[in-house]
Order: C-alpha cells, then structure tokens, then sequence
C-alpha cells in the first residue's frame, strides 16, 4: 500500500501569511457554516414556533456548552499534542495519542449522554430555564443528547484533519452538516411543524453526515497520516494528563461559559423576564455570527503556530500571531459597525418587528456588542499559549472572561443598573480579559526577545 502524503511540512516553509490563508479559509468558512445554520435554527424557531421556544434554546445553551467542554478538552487538547509531536518528528507518539482520543471521545460521548438524560430538568432550571421556556429546553436537549455519541468524536476528529494538513476536509464536513441542516429545519419545522423537536432533529442528522466523512477518512480511506492499532485505544495516564493540561483551557473556556451563561439568564430572568431571555436568544446568534469566523481563523492558527514551536522558529509564531490578530479584528470591527447602524433589521431575523420584545433586543445588543472589535486580542492570544505549550497562561486567558470576570461584573453591576447592568456585563468582561491577554502578550514578547540576546534560543 503507498504511503500516504505528508503534509504537515509545508508549516515550517511556506510564508506565513499563505499558510493563514490555506489554513484559515477552510476552518472560516466552516465555522461561519456553522453559526449561520445556528442562526437558521433560532430564525425557524423564532418566527414559526414562538418567542418562548426561542428562550427555550437560550437556557438550553449552557447545557451542551457543558457537553462541549468534554470535546474541547479532547479535540484541542489532543490536537495540539499531536501538532507538536508532528513538528518534532515523533509519528509514533503522534499514533499513539490518536488512540487514546478515539477511547477518550467513545466513553466520554456515552457518559455524558446518559447522565445528561438522567438529570435533563434539574439542570436547565440552573441553566434557568423558566416555567414558560422550560417545556421547550426539555425537549430541545432530549433529542440533541442522542446525537452526542457521534458530536463529540466528530469535534476532535475536525481538528485532528487541520493537523494533519488537511482543513478542507474539516471545512467539507462542516459544510455539509451546516447545509443539511438548514434544509431539514425548513423541512422539519415549516411544513411537517415539529417545532423545537424538528430543530433538535435537524441538528444531530446534519452532525452525522460530517461525522460520517471523518470516519471513512480516519479508518477506511487509507489517507490519514494518522493510524489506529487496537493497543493504542488503551488509555495511558500520561497521555490522558497530557491532553488534558493542554485542553484545559477550552474546557474551562466553555465550562465558564456554560456557568456565565446561566448566571446570565437568571439574572436576565430576575430583571427582564422572559422577553428579556428571549432578546438574548436573538443576539447571541448575531453575535455567534461575528465570532465563528474568528474561531475558524483560530482553528486555522494553532497548527501553524504548534508546529513551528516544535521547530523553535519563533519568528514564524510571531508573525503569525500578530496576522491573525489583525485580520480579525478587522473582520469584527465590521460586523460592529453593522449591527450599530442596523439592530433592528438584524433583530428581526428572529423577533417580529411589532413585538415589545424588539425594543429591549436592540437596546442590549448595542451595548452587548461594545467590545466585539478587540475581542480577537483574547481569543488569538489564547491560542498562541495554548498552542506553545503554555498551559498555566493559556488556562487563565481561556477562563478570564466567563469565569474571573464576567461572573463577578453579572453578580455587581445588575443590582445597581438593573437590566442595563445585565446588558453591560459582557463587555465589561470584555474589556478586562483583552487587556490581561495584551499584557501577557507584552511580557511573553519581552521574555522572547530576552533570551535571543542572550543567546538562549
């Protein structure tokens, strides 16, 4: 059999701004993918169930953020490792690791799944759900808990393709879901009107077809760089610690935003009602919207700036660090501008235009939005230390703006500025984490340049 192409080497040669953009682009496009069918879920839901339905899967969120923190820890984490091990010539290690994520995704997928089922309302009440969206949350998650057995693998299977030089095959199954998905959700909610449960349905069928492509690329094409021997999939603690130091920061990332988040509709449930959760449904999409394609450019960066660490080459890190903070920033500093000049014509993507709801959407979604343009600072950066193996940093800018600072600013500014203190939350967060990732940046640049006069590297 011929020995599939290597491909990761191209990470160490080419210029950097041409491996951003063979990189980038896929994971962009997929990522923008998938928040537009995001965007297509709460529209059907919105505008052909009802508002309720829509707070329904705004209090639903907290709760796959937290299955999705299981796969971050896994994908990223995992990922990352096997980047590493690429650049530094050690494809058994890389092997080896890849059997142990595939154990690690296959038990995960099932533990979360049943304990998710088991404990389904207790925990959208502290995701704080209402008793008027609470029906809507129950039903939304008992179908999407099904579809986790093939969602968590196929999230680290994604990753896996972009380390092996391969984004367009992530990009392709993204793709796929992404426009299945929108098809089913007209199909399962507008004419068959099976409402919240349509859009549950519609998202997990769309998620298999991906996953489907990855697993007939992994274990049957015979085009992975990457192979599964039986031995592998036994888990070995040093691994298992391994990924997980690395992965821990996206998995407190989204399990500090899985906490926010609640904290977040509670309080929007305390000052605001359910109009007021409702209008959040609508602008966290808008917002996801902005930031998916920011994510996508930094899915694309972490293999450039892994391997290139593994090849101590730190003049390519930088340089594509300081690339991929510029272009999205530019890219948010746009989407900015639009919301700001049109709220309500992008609020009514989701809300009717004659509802009071609309009113208070437009109003927060203009403050909630403030800080959109630097919010790439945060989430590039935290990549750059993720992705060198700076765990300790990397952990701390992951949960800096759900954890250290926006669950203080949601508990202190609502009691003194009621629901505008709800609203102003986010970017106060904001605010805070960009400036401590930027100083960090500082230092960690200061260190580097330290150190090649010292001779050191």
């Amino acid at each position: 059999m011929p020995q599939p192409k290597d491909t990761t080497a191209q990470l160490g040669t080419d210029a950097v701004w041409r491996l951003i953009a063979r990189f980038s682009i896929p994971s962009i496009i997929s990522m923008s993918v998938a928040a537009i069918y995001n965007v297509v879920d709460r529209f059907f839901i919105g505008r052909y169930v009802d508002e309720r339905a829509l707070g329904g899967l705004t209090v639903a969120f907290p709760f796959m953020m937290l299955m999705f923190a299981v796969g971050a820890l896994i994908g990223i984490g995992g990922s990352t490792l096997i980047s590493i091990r690429f650049g530094e010539q050690k494809k058994e290690q890389a092997h080896l690791i890849f059997g142990n994520m595939v154990a690690l995704s296959a038990l995960s997928s099932l533990g979360l799944a049943i304990l998710g089922t088991i404990f389904i309302t207790p925990l959208l009440r502290l995701m704080g759900a209402t008793p008027n969206n609470l029906g809507y949350a129950v039903e939304y998650m008992r179908v999407i808990l099904i579809g986790l057995i093939f969602q968590l693998p196929s999230f680290a299977m994604a990753a896996l393709a972009r380390v092996e030089g391969r984004p367009r095959l992530a990009m392709a199954t993204q793709m796929i879901a992404g426009v299945s998905n929108i098809f089913l959700d007209y199909l399962f909610i507008v004419p068959l009107r099976w409402g919240v449960t349509g859009a549950a349905l519609a998202t997990i069928l769309g998620q298999f077809l991906g996953f489907a492509i990855l697993v007939w690329h992994f274990f049957f094409s015979g085009r992975s760089l990457l192979r599964l021997y039986r031995q592998n999939l036994r888990l070995q603690t040093e691994i298992v610690r391994a990924i997980g130091a690395i992965g821990a920061s996206s998995f407190f990332m989204q399990m500090g935003t899985s906490v926010s988040s609640a904290m977040f509709n509670t309080a929007l449930a305390s000052y605001g009602g359910d109009e007021a959760i409702s209008s959040l449904g609508a602008m966290s999409s808008l917002f996801t919207l902005a930031l998916m394609p920011i994510l996508g450019l930094q899915q694309g960066l972490g293999p450039i700036i892994g391997y290139n660490h593994g090849l101590k080459r730190s003049d390519r890190v930088w340089r594509a660090l300081i690339l991929g903070i510029g272009i999205g920033s530019a890219f948010a500093a746009t989407v900015f501008l639009a919301v700001e000049l049109w709220p309500t014509t992008f609020a009514s993507l989701f809300i009717d235009k004659n509802s009071p709801t609309m009113a208070m959407c437009v109003h927060g979604m203009r403050i909630n939005f403030l800080m959109l343009p630097l919010l790439s600072v945060n989430v590039i950066g935290s990549t750059y230390f993720q992705s060198t193996a700076q765990s300790l940093k990397a952990f701390v800018l992951s949960v800096s703006r759900s954890v250290i600072f926006l669950i203080p600013c949601v508990l202190i500014l609502p009691p003194i500025f009621q629901l505008n203190g709800v609203w102003m939350s986010a970017p106060t967060a904001d605010f805070l984490s960009i400036s401590l990732t930027f100083a960090l940046l500082l230092h960690s640049a200061a260190t580097a340049r330290g150190k090649e006069k010292a001779g050191l590297i």
